[in-house]
């Protein structure tokens, strides 16, 4: 029995913000939260312009055109690109490119080009509606992978799946279900979809993003029906950067605070911190609301936490006077980091992202 997905996507995501998928150029450690959905292009681009010009598309809009595009889209992507399970091998880091850095390069991994195939589709004029990326797993008999594809909704209404690493096409576009078959030899089970304007879940197994990537980075990818070869899995790596050995701290641009780096932070005592408006009600409704993700201690702890609850306040909250506490937990001596926020010029609270509430705290920096 073919298992049937809603691949438009059931539940809108809203905390869209990746972590660790693009960092400064230069410093392979210091990362830039970014919105995973600025990996799908609208803009006009003349790298995909010029891309589209070597496809020859057709121009009108008769019926069976646009799946014709989605089609010779789909075997552009796969003929003229490089399939890359591994980019640290290729030297090009764990990060995610975008469909014109894909496409300068002529290479790059699932996402890279199910990010690319659905940006020259929707740059070629098919809605961006009818297109997603998708995310989640391959399970077969040699294990279960993480891996991205594209999907495209025909002129039928059927949603078709695009795998980005196939080398031999079928001569017409395939359903998204029939893939997603209980039992066959490749089942393609999705977790997540995206495109320009939303992330969504699909199913309603709701896990988190971070997980994707973690298994993601753990685990050989697919490739034309063939897993790699025995031996040839990358190594795992943590999905957060080398820790950062503690160094002294003070005023200044560019602070260690224990084992992270904020470049774009500067750390300075409670009283020279600059305030804005914000009722206290709307600076919690947005903390509260936040997808913290399960603690952990490895890869994902307090630190990561309190960082994204501020990160998102100053998302939401232009100009919030937000940051991050780091200290001690009263009473035991555990050092903690926390969320702290101003209510008026004279009064600071703090968030805990693990308790979603108010806290004392024994606070001894801020980064705001």
């Amino acid at each position: 029995m073919a298992l049937s997905y809603n691949w438009a996507g059931d539940a809108i995501i809203r905390d869209t913000i990746i972590w660790d998928k693009r960092a400064v150029l230069g410093y392979d450690n210091i990362y830039i939260p970014t919105d995973i959905r600025e990996w799908v292009s609208t803009e006009h681009s003349e790298a995909l312009a010029r891309a589209l010009k070597e496809m020859d598309l057709p121009a009108g809009r008769e019926a069976g055109t646009f799946d014709l595009r989605a089609w010779k889209i789909w075997k552009y992507v796969t003929e003229s690109l490089k399939y890359v399970p591994d980019k640290e091998a290729e030297g090009l880091g764990s990060y995610w490119l975008f469909p014109e850095e894909t496409l300068t390069l002529g290479k790059g991994d699932s996402e890279d080009l199910s990010f690319l195939m659905v940006s020259l589709m929707i740059a070629s004029g098919i809605s961006e509606q009818c297109v997603r990326v998708v995310l989640g797993r391959i399970v077969s008999k040699e294990g279960s992978f993480g891996h991205a594809w594209a999907v495209y909704q025909s002129e039928e209404g059927k949603w078709c799946l695009l795998e980005p690493t196939q080398k031999s096409l079928p001569p017409t576009l395939v359903s998204a279900d029939s893939l997603a078959r209980d039992g066959s030899e490749r089942q393609y089970q999705p977790q997540f979809c995206l495109n320009a304007s939303h992330l969504w879940w699909i199913s309603s197994a709701k896990v988190h993003i971070a997980d994707y990537l973690k298994v993601r980075d753990e685990y050989p990818s697919f490739c034309d029906g063939s897993f790699q070869a025995a031996g040839s899995a990358r190594t795992a790596r943590p999905t957060r950067p080398t820790r950062i050995p503690r160094q002294p701290t003070g005023s200044g641009k560019g602070q260690f605070i224990g084992d992270m780096l904020y470049p774009d932070c500067v750390i300075v005592p409670l009283d020279n911190i600059h305030q804005w408006a914000f009722t206290e009600d709307r600076i919690l409704e947005v903390l509260k609301n936040v997808d913290y993700g399960d603690y952990r201690s490895e890869y994902w702890d307090c630190d990561d936490r309190a960082l994204k609850g501020m990160v998102l306040v100053h998302e939401y909250l232009k100009g919030c006077p937000c940051g991050i506490a780091i200290g001690e937990i009263p009473g035991t001596g555990q050092p903690h980091t926390v969320v702290i926020y101003w209510t008026d010029s004279k009064t600071y609270k703090f968030f805990d992202p693990n308790s979603k509430g108010n806290v004392s705290f024994g606070c001894k920096y801020v980064i705001a």
